[in-house]
């Protein structure tokens, strides 16, 4: 079962009030870390100089979910979406058969499965976010099955390398694409698939957890707050290093 989650902080009103949601940011960021690192995470990212985390959860159970989100140390002082998700499979097969069509091959959907990849700090990230709007009651049922059919087509592009993860929301139609690479990259991939001129997109910089992490503590420092000594990240390392002897 995967779930797209997004946590936003709450707003603060003063330096003092700043200071001490950075702090449990850096603790959020570090318990963010450690579910990527045990895998219960797809991905992790910040957006907006930190303040909303975004993060793609793969468990077998609401129940685990719960817990895991008020496990957060910033899930006292936050809101939370959450999102269920169906792959990029599902979301194919469900289409194909409200068209009576078969439209990729077995292989080509056999392919849609994205592997889980490793994020790298020093890469660029965005977030792609795709949504086709409920159509006008006056268009008709053809002009309506074409933009389905399109969105089946445009599923091909998932092979290009820059993709690192692509899921459908359950009962929307709105595609969720974290991309790697230029802003230009992103918005030409995406603007090259049959149902973009259907779509309306939104493009923002994604921040992986260690960059979100750094600039955390360079903002404590700028307010004259105490800052960690460590980094998870180095902790991280260190275990994953120790896992590969």
């Amino acid at each position: 079962m995967r779930f797209f989650v997004r946590m936003t902080e709450r707003s603060t009103s003063d330096p003092q009030e700043l200071s001490a949601m950075l702090q449990h940011r850096l603790n959020s960021i570090a318990y963010q870390q450690s579910l990527l690192d045990s895998e219960l995470l797809a991905y992790a990212f910040r957006i907006y100089e930190g303040r909303v985390a975004i993060e793609l959860f793969e468990v077998d159970s609401l129940e685990t979910l719960d817990r895991l989100i008020k496990a957060d140390p910033q899930f006292p002082y936050s809101m939370n979406d959450v999102t269920p998700l169906v792959s990029t499979q599902a979301m194919v097969k469900e289409a194909s058969d409200y068209l009576g069509e078969s439209i990729l091959t077995e292989a080509e959907l056999a392919e849609l499965t994205f592997p889980r990849k490793s994020i790298e700090p020093g890469s660029m990230y965005w977030l792609a976010y795709k949504e086709v709007k409920p159509f006008s009651p006056l268009l008709s049922q053809e002009m309506q099955n074409d933009v389905h059919r399109r969105t089946v087509v445009s599923q091909r592009s998932h092979h290009a390398a820059l993709e690192f993860a692509d899921d459908n929301p359950v009962g929307k139609s709105v595609g969720i694409l974290v991309a790697c690479g230029e802003l230009h990259e992103v918005q030409a991939h995406v603007r090259n698939c049959e149902v973009y001129p259907d779509t309306e997109v939104e493009f923002t910089e994604l921040m992986p957890l260690k960059r979100a992490w750094e600039s955390t503590v360079g903002r404590l420092q700028e307010l004259q707050r105490e800052v960690p000594t460590t980094s998870p990240f180095d902790i991280s390392k260190v275990q994953k290093s120790t896992a590969r002897r």
